[in-house]
């Protein structure tokens, strides 16, 4: 695990947009830091569930002046460090949150000065009041000690949370005296639950909770009982495939994108969410009013990224885990089977995504038939529901009727109709509803081919008769989509008017969608190519979402000029998106395997260029994901830091170690990039752990060496396809 904190960690991260407040890696089942404030403890912005903005959980108050604005702090996956040193004052702090809800530091003090320093443990969360007795008689639990400590409630919240917190420190009393030249150890911890619910808590149960880390640390020791909350964090990182290569950005980044998917997990134990659900994210730009969250945010089920989460931790060996996200997803689902934006209570909107095909892909690396098998009514009502809402009688292809609801809010082509035809032009404002015309959409259509197709494998492999019935359905859209979409004098695919299947001459990155689904032919070859060419969608940082052609293409966020949105905004008529850069790169490394390895250095250069977005600067010792950015730049247009609506890890497993998982056997067919060595070892597949190592050997050129089970040994040249039956 060492390696993790060595190549993944950030000299004092902060928000972009909010220069001075801290960013905090790790997270238990409930409870997260939104920001911190550079001092002892935890105070800042902290969630519970979803987000309530928690304004302290505990500081430690010192009666010397300190500046902590002068203070060292170090990010890492699963703790923080701080430090300050004066004339006055020694201070070190390590601190971290684990699974259980519970947030632990441990903080060193020395007296440098000739006059008495005072500490006093503090917990003054806004709107919370006092609980009684805050003095833990540990006689309870088979101790003598005795621990002081603050205990606070609130009244009943958003979603019908009532939270409690729970704070004790290893000493008897509130307050104590450091005399000159003495240095003490305080080990604070404090236990957040909710008060009411399906699992509710008492705050004599987060009392105990507390108090059993300050015994582990009297009995062992607090640096020893820190290592190992600490070895308890990293028990997901450490299960994790790991890839390593001669690349120090690719190897920051595998690391950095295992801790987002970690970072952004949470177990809330209530409502529809009893198991695990998946975040698109622990967004900052709310406002902070404390306990009552207001706008929008991410730290919800949001079901356009689930299945871009699920094609990422597919790889992880902890597949409880990814099951529950799945079934989290299907328990949002409403009366039509469409799975709602969702939290613990309460339900938004639906968005486009492809869910069932993301299972399958899961299926296959893990192969468990039962767990498909319990899922099957969910996942049927989910296709009817969007054959309901979205279908028409005319063909097999999807309408959007409302343009956010694919996740790609503005795209040009909604307005392309009665604006550029029409008009002449595009309108100035698009919210204008006059100008907009639904459309039978490409990355809809392509989504609804691949849930069918994934379907019917299902139905396939379960030896179900509803097989064949959802292949034909899918057949069915594949047809439409190639030869109503497809405009062979331009060489792409373009959405469609909803009602006269005109096209709406627009290059979108959605164009691209039928090669990622694989269904294309020959004849459609050159609309891969757009990808690569520098006057379309390969502008310098990941893909534009319109082609450089396109009259609104606005790289900087903006319609026209007009920040509607603000500057920070989604529309989806330039900027790059990492949602929809891994799906361009996926359809670009599938055809280049398919056609010879043609593509393998355009595939590369835009790997890297993916690559650098992660970090602030491109500087891989500052990791730093957003949402979506300047396309040429590289400029970051928002701040929702760590934001997971986006896949890269598969991609590197899939295409830069060449895995392919089938039903009969595993494919290794890696494209030919700029690393001169890589190894991929952990990667586990139906129960067999493959490791997977590309040398270069002078005599020999670059070799594949892989090993199964530890037991099996297969070596070939690069560039020869190697199949290995499990």
């Amino acid at each position: 695990m060492n390696s993790w904190n060595e190549e993944l960690f950030y000299d004092k991260r902060c928000l972009r947009t909010r220069e001075g407040k801290l960013l905090f890696g790790p997270c238990g089942d409930r409870l997260a830091v939104d920001i911190l404030d550079p001092q002892p403890g935890f105070r800042g912005c902290i969630d519970f569930i979803h987000k309530m903005n928690i304004t302290e959980l505990f500081t430690v108050e010192c009666s010397e002046r300190l500046l902590w604005d002068e203070m060292d702090v170090m990010w890492y996956p699963t703790y923080m460090t701080m430090s300050y040193e004066s004339e006055k004052i020694s201070f070190r702090e390590r601190k971290t949150i684990v699974a259980q809800d519970i947030a632990v530091s441990l903080m060193c003090w020395e007296n440098k000065s000739d006059k008495n320093l005072r500490l006093a443990l503090r917990s003054q969360p806004e709107g919370f009041t006092d609980s009684e007795n805050a003095i833990f008689d540990a006689q309870t639990i088979g101790s003598s000690e005795t621990y002081a400590g603050i205990l606070k409630e609130s009244g009943e919240l958003r979603f019908g949370i009532r939270i409690g917190i729970a704070t004790y420190w290893n000493w008897s009393v509130q307050e104590l005296i450091v005399r000159p030249k003495e240095c003490v150890t305080l080990y604070v911890a404090s236990a957040v639950g909710n008060l009411m619910g399906d699992m509710s808590e008492n705050i004599d149960e987060l009392s105990s909770r507390t108090v059993y880390f300050l015994e582990n640390a009297q009995k062992r020791g607090a640096q020893a009982a820190f290592e190992e909350l600490l070895a308890d964090n990293r028990k997901f990182y450490e299960a994790a495939p790991r890839f390593i290569c001669d690349d120090r950005a690719m190897n920051a980044c595998w690391k950095y994108r295992w801790y987002i998917l970690k970072n952004s997990m949470c177990r809330p134990q209530m409502g529809r969410f009893q198991g695990t659900v998946m975040y698109e994210g622990r967004d900052h730009r709310m406002r902070k009013t404390p306990l009552s969250p207001y706008g929008w945010e991410f730290s919800k089920l949001i079901p356009l990224s689930t299945p871009l989460q699920v094609t990422d931790l597919r790889w992880h060996p902890f597949h409880k885990i990814t099951k529950e996200i799945i079934q989290s997803a299907f328990a949002a689902q409403d009366e039509d089977g469409l799975i709602l934006s969702a939290y613990v209570e309460g339900e938004q909107k639906s968005y486009a995504n492809y869910m069932i095909y993301a299972i399958w892909q899961h299926y296959l690396v893990e192969g468990d038939k039962h767990f498909l098998e319990g899922l099957l009514p969910a996942m049927e009502r989910y296709i009817s529901g969007h054959e309901k809402c979205y279908g028409n009688d005319k063909d097999g292809l999807l309408i959007e009727r409302t343009h956010a609801l694919t996740g790609k809010e503005y795209q040009p082509s909604y307005w392309y109709f009665k604006g550029f035809l029409e008009l002449g032009r595009y309108p100035d404002n698009p919210k204008d509803k006059t100008y907009f015309t639904p459309l039978k959409r490409v990355d809809r259509s392509a989504y609804h081919y691949l849930n069918l197709m994934a379907l019917s494998n299902i139905m396939r492999v379960l030896g179900k008769e509803k097989e064949k019935i959802y292949l034909d359905k899918a057949q069915r859209v594949k047809k439409d989509i190639l030869e109503k979409m497809w405009d062979s004098e331009t060489g792409y695919f373009y959405d469609l008017h909803y009602e006269t299947d005109e096209k709406a001459m627009v290059r979108n990155i959605v164009g691209i969608y039928p090669f990622w689904a694989q269904m294309t032919q020959e004849e459609h070859n050159d609309g891969i190519l757009p990808l690569i060419d520098r006057e379309a969608f390969h502008t310098g940082s990941g893909f534009s979402t319109v082609s450089k052609d396109c009259p609104v293409f606005s790289p900087d966020g903006g319609w026209k000029g007009n920040y509607f949105k603000g500057r920070n905004g989604c529309v989806w008529c330039g900027p790059s998106w990492p949602y929809t850069t891994g799906i361009a790169l996926e359809a670009l490394g599938l055809e280049s395997q398919k056609r010879g390895h043609i593509f393998d250095s355009h595939f590369d250069e835009l790997l890297t260029e993916y690559t650098g977005e992660h970090f602030r600067d491109k500087d891989w010792r500052r990791p730093y994901l957003v949402e979506h950015y300047n396309p040429i730049s590289g400029e970051r247009l928002s701040d929702e830091v760590d934001y997971n609506h986006s896949f890269w890890l598969d991609i590197v497993v899939r295409f830069v170690a060449g895995v392919t998982v089938e039903e009969e056997c595993v494919k290794i067919e890696p494209l030919a990039t700029h690393l001169s060595w890589w190894r991929l070892t952990q990667l586990q597949i139906r129960g067999h752990k493959l490791d997977i190592t590309c040398s270069e050997q002078a005599e020999n050129g670059k070799r594949l060496h892989v090993c199964v089970d530890d037991e099996r040994e297969y070596e070939t040249n690069f560039g020869d396809v190697l199949y290995i039956k499990l």
